[in-house]
Parts: C-alpha cells; structure tokens; sequence
C-alpha cells in the first residue's frame, strides 16, 4: 500500500556472546504508538459523476489539469473542476483545499486518479493548518492520515479550543459535511475527500495526525434526540439533500450558532434537490456569542423539548433543480419514549414517522411541509400558520439565475405573484391561484430574461407586497 497507517519501530539489542558463545542475550522494544508511513505518489479510486475532491499531497505540478490530465484525460472532456467560488480557467490544485470534480471519462480501461507530491509530515506539521473566512468554506484533509473531527482544534484570537469548546462558543458549527450522491455528514477527515466547513469568523483551523487512542470519549447523550431526513429524486438522476431536527433538554429554541445550523451551498452539480428548514422570524436575531442570522435557510435546528400536549414545529421546504419527476423522502431517526409523536405533513396529509419508511411528494408538495414532534394531544391537525402576511427579501439577491422568496399567508385565498420589468411590463407569473394558509417557498428562475432589475409584486385582495431583484448574468 502507498500509505500504512499502522506503523511501528522495533529496536531489538543482542548480546552475541563471549568467545566461547555463552553468555548470550537479547532485549527488544517497540514505539507505544503506530504511525503513519506515506510515498509521495498516491491514488484513489474513481467513479464517473461528481465529487467533492482534494488532495492528501502538497503536489508538485500546481495547476489542476497538469495533475488529472495524465489519468482523467482532457479538461471539458474527460473532467470538470470547480472550486467553491465556481472558477475554474487555470484552477491551482492548492493542499488543504477542497473542490468540485466531475469525472465524464470513458473509466473502462482506468480504476484510479493518482497525485504527486509532498506528504506533510511532523517535520512540519504547521502545513497542516487551513486559514478559513467566515461562512462556508471547502476543505480537504492536508493529511495523509484520517482525521476524526473531535480532534480538531481551533486557533481564534491568539487562543486554541478543542473541537467541543469551539462549536460551544460559537467559533464553528458541529457538523462537517462530505458528499456520496448529495451532502453526508462525516465524522473523519479523509483524504482525497473534500468537505464543507462553516465558521462565524476569520479562524484558524488545526489539522493534526492522532492515534484511536486519542479520541474523545463524548456522552452521545448530550445530543438529545434527532431526526435526519433526506431528499432523494424517485428516477435516481438528480442529487439528494438532507436535514436535521432534534431536542434536548438544554436547547434554545431561539437561534443558536452551534447549535443550529446554516444551510449548505447549493453544489455545483447539474441536477439536485435542494432540502432546508425555513427561519425567516430568525432574520436578524443574534444568539449569546453575537452571532447574526444573514440568512433565513437552516440545515439543521435543535430545540428544547416539547411540553405535554405541545408540539415542536420545523417548516420544512425543498426545491428541485433541473429534474424531472417526483421526490422520495427517508428518514433516520433515533430511538424515542413512546409518549412522543412524529409525524410529517405534506399538502393536507398526515404521515407517522415510526410507522412510514418513505414518503413520496411531488415537486410542488417538496415546498411546504412540516416535521411535528410532540406528546399528548398536540393533534396532527397543527399547521404553521404565520400571525400576518409577509414576503420575505429574495435570498440570494443579486442572484443568477434562481432566486428565492417566502410567502407567508395568514388565511387561505386567491394570489397573484408576478415579476415586472422597470416600465411595467409582466415578464413572468410565479403564482395565479388559490393558496392555503401557511408558509409557501416561492422560486424565480430567470435563465431566459435578461440581466436588470426586476419587481416582484405579490396581489392577495387584502395585502399587497413589492420588492425589487437584481438578475446578474
């Protein structure tokens, strides 16, 4: 194997005797740890389709193409790479950082992509350190070693944290997300894999080699109890998505950076599902560490435990890029006291989520659901329904070519929802019809309108909303 992960020394001293080969002896000791041993050429295995990619070596051809050319063939036809701003002309292949790669060539005749370079090693181990912006940021593991992630430290301020002290104090979010056909939460750092890391500042983060002993010992118990649902396309085209509820008892069910979690990028694929939990009364709140809510979009919200005969409710909506077809929800969940209901509901339908394996939505049921935990008579008829009606900011805005809105309708009714240019001219018609109560995620994909600034103007008979957009192509 090009790396070996469980590496030893043996000195071993021997007594060759005296002269009449007697006296012999011999005494042996080895390291009390393993270590890593690594070549400076690696390889991976590689399938057809996207990636989220980085390399284990400091290579030593920078640019991408000189180093996936050899293997994957020509640039746009064997291969596509993206980093996370979406460059691509003349991409480094940096160490440290991750990427987007889609292989597209013919794999019959080739099963690995290799790398050459410098392996980091503890000579200098300071390589192994990734400065990071606010926001999310896409990682790889500098290492050739796996890295589990509650040992990774954080340098903020000229002070270190542990892991478990970094996501406490609001430096860093818990979870690090990898990629197998949509976004997976991962617990280690591999190499070769890239992952998505989401930080509230300027930091430091501290990649460094451990041994299993090393680990820590956490009480999984302190996390409380979730639920993971997953987005997938029935036709097994399009890419999945996922989000997490839960609650514990010690949990703030206002916003709480750590303990709730913004969502992903969109990734640079060309067909996925796009899941998220809907906070738009979050915008602009602040949690203890001075955290600001940019954002209204959520992967994950953890909140306290419900009291008798309430429930806790996640407004949950999903929209479907460049796909046909319907949507397949699953779920995982752990296990629960019996006094506490699940259910999931979509467009008017009741599902209970100990008794369901997978619910199947259409696309235009994807934007509005709801995940109820609860006890005692919470009723399975409880809906989210806003107090007022609103329309939220488009997010993003500028945007190209999708941008996103929130409809909150305080009663059922007739709405019009149309988009117009600067001298009034309708260029396009997202709603015309009757609506329920409830909060509706509203998209406007502008690929065939020019670049310019649009009005959105939102028509219930009673409430009127307007609101300008800027398309930047």
């Amino acid at each position: 194997s090009t790396v070996y992960e469980d590496a030893r020394i043996r000195v071993e001293i021997t007594d060759i005797g005296n002269f009449d080969g007697e006296n012999k002896g011999s005494s042996t000791d080895s390291s009390d740890d393993p270590f890593t041993l690594s070549t400076d050429m690696l390889t991976r295995s590689i399938s057809s389709g996207w990636h989220m990619f980085g390399t284990a070596l400091d290579p030593f051809e920078s640019l991408m193409e000189d180093n996936l050319t050899e293997d994957l063939g020509s640039f746009g036809t064997g291969w596509i790479a993206y980093d996370q701003d979406g460059l691509f002309e003349q991409l480094e292949l940096n160490l440290g950082q991750g990427y987007f790669l889609a292989v597209t060539a013919d794999l019959e005749n080739m099963e690995s992509l290799t790398i050459r370079g410098d392996v980091v090693t503890s000579h200098d181990l300071s390589r192994g350190t990734l400065s990071l912006d606010g926001g999310w940021t896409l990682i790889s593991n500098p290492l050739v070693a796996a890295v589990n992630k509650s040992m990774l430290t954080v340098t903020t301020n000229g002070e270190t944290y542990n892991w478990d002290d970094a996501v406490s104090f609001g430096f860093v979010s818990p979870t690090v997300y990898g990629w197998s056909d949509g976004y997976v939460s991962n617990n280690n750092l591999t190499r070769f894999e890239g992952n998505w890391i989401h930080t509230s500042r300027e930091l430091d983060l501290n990649v460094r080699p451990h041994t299993a002993g090393d680990l820590s010992r956490m009480d999984e118990s302190a996390d409380g109890w979730k639920l993971s649902m997953r987005a997938s396309d029935m036709n097994g085209i399009a890419y999945s998505d996922m989000v997490t509820v839960g609650i514990t008892e010690d949990a703030n069910d206002n916003f709480t950076y750590g303990e709730d979690e913004f969502d992903l990028p969109d990734p640079m694929v060309d067909s996925y599902v796009d899941l998220f939990i809907n906070n738009m009364n979050w915008i602009g709140s602040e949690d203890n560490n001075g955290n600001i809510v940019e954002s209204p979009y959520f992967a994950a919200d953890i909140r306290s435990l419900p009291e008798h005969n309430d429930a806790q409710i996640w407004n949950v909506s999903g929209i479907a890029h460049n796909m046909i077809g319907d949507v397949e929800l699953t779920w995982n969940m752990e296990e629960i006291d019996n006094s506490y209901q699940v259910h999931l509901q979509v467009n008017g339908k009741t599902y209970d989520l100990r008794e369901e394996t997978a619910v199947t939505v259409s696309q235009e049921e994807l934007s509005n659901m709801n995940i109820l935990i609860g006890s005692g008579s919470m009723g399975v008829e409880i809906v989210d329904i806003p107090e007022s009606f609103s329309l939220s900011s488009a997010y993003p805005n500028p945007f190209n070519p999708s941008t996103n809105m929130t409809l909150a309708l305080d009663a059922d009714g007739q709405v019009s929802m149309m988009v117009y240019n600067l001298v009034g001219q309708v260029v396009d018609v997202l709603v015309d019809g009757y609506m329920s109560a409830g909060y509706h995620q509203v998209t406007w994909n502008a690929s065939n309108v020019p670049s310019g600034v649009y009005i959105v103007k939102v028509n219930t008979g009673t409430n009127t909303s307007i609101q300008k957009v800027m398309l930047m192509k």
